[in-house]
């Protein structure tokens, strides 16, 4: 291999150094690509590192949040819940994921469901008074369908003193 054919380093500043570099096609880079393409890499290293702290400060909200936060599927199996969710259900976090919701209602509440779910459309909400089989007084439940949600989590769930 001769030193114009030698391969681009994996990390670092690809510009440093550099006058061209040959491609597999033969055709030649010159520094100004090769600076536009390490300015992309650093702008896009800047937004994943944005869109992680976002992530980490939303998920640090749903999971401090004072009262009980869910999201599950479209028939109401949790895919996530928060401290406050699995306290109210005596659940641990990490066993409620994959749970039907319907589980923690009173028999009474349990059976419309199904159909309540089926019911909503993207944006709109929903909210009932039930009784969880845990015997704690009676709570309301916010259901909202999400519009623009990933496939796993389409419901949002929020659970406060009856």
């Amino acid at each position: 291999m001769n030193h114009d054919e030698s391969p681009l380093p994996a990390t670092g500043d690809l510009a440093r150094g550099l006058d061209r570099v040959l491609v597999p096609h033969g055709e030649r880079l010159t520094v100004r690509c090769l600076t536009d393409a390490s300015a992309l890499a650093e702008e896009l290293e800047v937004q994943v590192e944005h869109l992680r702290r976002e992530r980490e400060r939303s998920g640090f909200l749903f999971d401090a949040a004072p009262f009980a936060c869910l999201a599950t599927d479209a028939d109401g199996r949790i895919v996530e819940a928060n401290r406050a969710a699995a306290e109210l259900l005596g659940v641990p976090p990490a066993r409620l994921a994959g749970q039907r919701i319907g589980r923690f209602l009173g028999a009474e509440h349990r059976r419309p469901l199904p159909a309540r779910l089926a019911a909503l459309r993207p944006g709109e909400a929903d909210r009932w008074r039930a009784a969880l089989t845990r015997g704690s007084a009676p709570v309301q439940l916010h259901c909202r369908m999400a519009e623009h949600a990933p496939a796993a989590a389409c419901l949002l769930w929020m659970v406060t003193p009856g």
